[in-house]
This record gives structure tokens, C-alpha cells and sequence, in this order.
């Protein structure tokens, strides 16, 4: 095949759905596998709450700045706690985003290696896909016969069973 990658979990966590079937044709950022998400899940409404929290405060000491109530230095610190705030959505975001493992290429699904319920550790193996759009062959030519080769010429092959493989081009 013209490239095979074995599909793994970025993260550890229990299967909750395996969107995919062993021998399925996959398109390239396909969900395969979703692991647990209620902790990311909650870990992202709490990064939106900081935040807004957080945009709220700088807005409000902003506007008070502007009467000299309030010091520059408190209004940088609110700054600062609203870009901490945002960090912290972000990594939510990607924390949830890395429950589902999807394609990275198109291509034909081997054998799933996970079912529901199951628990994966990072870098666990869900399945391997294989892009079939071009097939690489391997052949071997006596020394004689390789002066008389030259690229874009005819060739006929068989597989190891002996039948017949066309190829276009």
C-alpha cells in the first residue's frame, strides 16, 4: 500500500463509542474511537465561566481606571488573569478535542482493537489504515535483464497465488 498508520489514543481513558468497523473504509478526520468525557467536558464550562469572569473584571477596572480608582498595576494583573483565563479554555478545549480519536489519513480500517467499555492507555494501538490509492511493488530482476530495463515500461504481475493484478499506468 502507498502508506499504513497505526491509529492510536493520544490519551488514557475508557471507550465510550467506536464509531467504525474492522475492513470500513475511513476518511481522513473521521471519528474512530471516543474515550469518556465528562471530566473535559467540565473542565471546559469551568475554563468558560474563569474566562468570562475574568473579561468581565479587566472591563470593570478599565472603566474605573479611567477615574484614577484604580491603579495600573491592578488593571495589568486583570490583563494577565484574562490571558490566563484564555490559556486555560484553550487547553480545555484541546483536552476534549484528544477524547476522540479520529482518521489521519484515508484509507481501509484492519482490525478495531478496542470495544466499549474498554480502557486505553496513551499510545494505544486502535486499529491500523492502510491508503490503498496507489500499491507499491516489491520485485526482483536477474542481473542480466536489469541493462534492458527502463522506467514507464510494461510490466505484468501476479501475485504470490499466481492471479493476475492489473495495473493502469
Amino acid at each position: 500500500a502507498r502508506r499504513s498508520v497505526s491509529v492510536r489514543s493520544e490519551r488514557t481513558g475508557s471507550v465510550r463509542a467506536v464509531d467504525v468497523e474492522s475492513g470500513q473504509y475511513v476518511e481522513q478526520g473521521a471519528p474512530m474511537v471516543r474515550l469518556e468525557d465528562r471530566a473535559e467536558v467540565i473542565a471546559l464550562e469551568r475554563a468558560r465561566l474563569m474566562l468570562a469572569d475574568a473579561e468581565d473584571e479587566l472591563q470593570r477596572l478599565t472603566q474605573l481606571g479611567g477615574s484614577g480608582a484604580v491603579t495600573a498595576v491592578r488593571i495589568r494583573g486583570a490583563e494577565l488573569a484574562a490571558q490566563n483565563a484564555m490559556l486555560a479554555l484553550r487547553q480545555a478545549e484541546v483536552d476534549l478535542e484528544q477524547t476522540v480519536v479520529t482518521a489521519p489519513i484515508p484509507g481501509w480500517l484492519g482490525l478495531v482493537a478496542v470495544e466499549v467499555g474498554d480502557r486505553l492507555a496513551a499510545q494505544d494501538v486502535v486499529g491500523v489504515l492502510t491508503d490503498r490509492s496507489q500499491i507499491l511493488i516489491d520485485f526482483r530482476v536477474p542481473e542480466r535483464v536489469i541493462g534492458a530495463m527502463e522506467p514507464g515500461m510494461a510490466v505484468r504481475v501476479r501475485s504470490m497465488s499466481g492471479i493476475p493484478i492489473p495495473l493502469a499506468g
